[in-house]
């Protein structure tokens, strides 16, 4: 009897003192609804990242702003409902990731968690908890998918898609240069000026010399009876190669790069214009307000399995608006609850960023 208790005082000491500081003693997982669980990671992460960011514009003094730390937090649990949420909904549809879904997911992460594994473990933060906010986010387009797309609950017909792709849709390989920033010379002395208006006329003609390149590249390629698709992907090789060394290239080779382009998008009516009446397969460079692209046309007919991306896009301008609204009437109904004690663990100022 004394040896029952003992255990039985202990047990009842621990669990007062849970009850006073209103933290769980398993800061394994941050929410829950029924018997779904999200870790902890996934939130501790999402915390990382804004504090990561906010040192980056801000410096040292971040979190010394009044409010902030509160703030990152609710930010945080926002996102965690969100992911909670899609899990939920898809439990509940019996929607779940094949094993190349899985796989997709998880060489989404790899760029990441190769640049910054060692910081995220620094915060106790795993690649599995990394990969379950990815998996989650190709599940959510599944779900979306599932609901709203043809032959779901509630989908939209083939024949509506049909026609809006055919009336509003243009198919085209871009390679996409974004021009300097525009010069604001607002209070500036002439000297200031002319110095700000040499400063841009010298971006401008670098900016100019890396097109020039790319489009002798793609005539060279081209002219051996290679696809604008074949271009886009040695661009893809060419740049990542200088941003992160050769032996960090991953690209993939067997993807169609080829953009579908809404005729109804007001920001480039300049591309639009172009892409309406040129030859199909011909290669030229248009300006915009913001960029220069070198622009191929395609027949947008040409790949059903491309023509995929575009019924995606025209999917959720019709229905996207109507998941959100369904989604955050769906979060009230999920009596989450949340674990303090990881909260309070994976707290902003707490968080390790010196790695």
């Amino acid at each position: 009897m004394k040896g029952l208790k003992k255990i039985t005082c202990a047990a009842l000491a621990a669990a007062v003192a849970a009850s006073m500081t209103g933290c769980s003693l398993d800061a394994s997982w941050i929410a829950k609804s029924g018997e779904t669980k999200l870790p902890s990671g996934v939130y501790a992460a999402y915390v990382l990242q804004d504090v990561m960011y906010g040192y980056m514009m801000s410096g040292s003094a971040y979190l010394d702003q009044e409010g902030l730390s509160e703030s990152l937090v609710e930010d945080a649990k926002a996102y965690c409902t969100e992911l909670l949420a899609y899990q939920c909904k898809a439990d509940e549809m019996g929607i779940t990731l094949t094993e190349e879904e899985k796989a997709e997911a998880g060489s989404a992460l790899d760029a990441d968690w190769a640049s910054y594994s060692a910081i995220y473990e620094a915060n106790r933060v795993s690649r599995e908890s990394m990969n379950l906010s990815y998996e989650i986010s190709e599940l959510s387009g599944k779900l979306f998918k599932a609901i709203y797309g043809v032959g779901g609950t509630q989908g939209v017909a083939q024949e509506e898609i049909n026609a809006i792709f055919d009336e509003n849709y243009l198919k085209a390989g871009l390679m996409i240069f974004s021009k300097p920033s525009t010069i604001d010379t607002t209070d500036k002395s002439e000297e200031e000026k002319k110095t700000l208006q040499e400063t841009y006329d010298n971006s401008m003609a670098e900016l100019q010399t890396e097109v020039d390149y790319w489009v002798e590249q793609v005539k060279t390629i081209m002219a051996d009876g290679s696809s604008f698709n074949d271009v886009m992907i040695a661009y893809d090789f060419e740049t990542q190669a200088e941003e992160y060394g050769v032996a960090n290239i991953d690209v993939d080779v067997e993807s169609s790069r080829y953009a579908f382009v809404d005729k109804r998008d007001e920001t480039i009516p300049e591309l639009i214009a172009h892409l309406e009446t040129a030859e199909l397969n011909s290669v030229e460079v248009v300006e915009t307000e913001e960029y220069l692209i070198i622009a191929c046309p395609q027949d947008k007919n040409s790949s059903e399995e491309d023509k995929v991306t575009a019924y995606d896009q025209i999917l959720m301008e019709l229905k996207g608006e109507e998941m959100t609204a369904m989604m955050e009437e769906y979060k009230e109904s999920l009596n989450i609850e949340w674990n303090d004690g990881a909260i309070k663990r994976f707290a902003p100022e707490k968080m390790l960023i010196g790695y």
